[in-house]
């Protein structure tokens, strides 16, 4: 008859509980420093956007493009539908617009604020918009905010504010 010095162990020792709750640790501490990299990237993207579709619309009034003046629609009239498109003329009329763009739905506008919608027309020759605006985008992700500001003289330029 053998006797046996030991018996087979059943289950997990507390320090491989420990180990694997370390590493769980250590991996979700890595995929939440990623995805917040991609939400702050998605807003810099499209403030980046916003400021390119500002100076395209700057451009052609400037050189009186189809003899108009040209600006951007921002729209946060509702919340399911959030946008921002280039226009034609002194004020936004959809049969005048081009290539309309759906901010992302992790951001939103807080100016315009929600129900509003923002129009920055520049006038024809002189580049310069009829009055100066902003317009703010936040992460809704992590509350990272970027304004874009539009200078009475035409300049367009962007500050994170968060």
């Amino acid at each position: 008859m053998k006797i046996l010095l030991w018996e087979k162990n059943k289950g997990f020792t507390m320090v491989e509980i420990i180990i694997v709750m370390a590493l769980v640790g250590i991996g979700m501490t890595f995929a939440m420093k990623l995805i917040s990299y991609y939400q702050n990237k998605k807003l810099i993207l499209e403030a980046q956007e916003i400021m390119n579709q500002l100076e395209y619309a700057k451009e052609r009034s400037i050189t009186q493009d189809e003899r108009s003046k040209w600006g951007v629609h921002f729209d946060n009239i509702s919340a399911s539908d959030v946008f921002f498109v280039l226009f034609r003329g002194s004020e936004y009329q959809s049969s005048a617009s081009f290539g309309r763009t759906n901010l992302d739905k992790s951001l939103r506008f807080l100016i315009p604020t929600s129900t509003q919608a923002l129009d920055i027309v520049f006038n024809t020759l002189s580049g310069k918009p009829t009055s100066s605006e902003k317009v703010i985008i936040e992460n809704a992700f992590n509350g990272k905010i970027i304004e874009i500001n539009v200078s009475s003289t035409g300049i367009i330029s962007i500050s994170a504010v968060q």
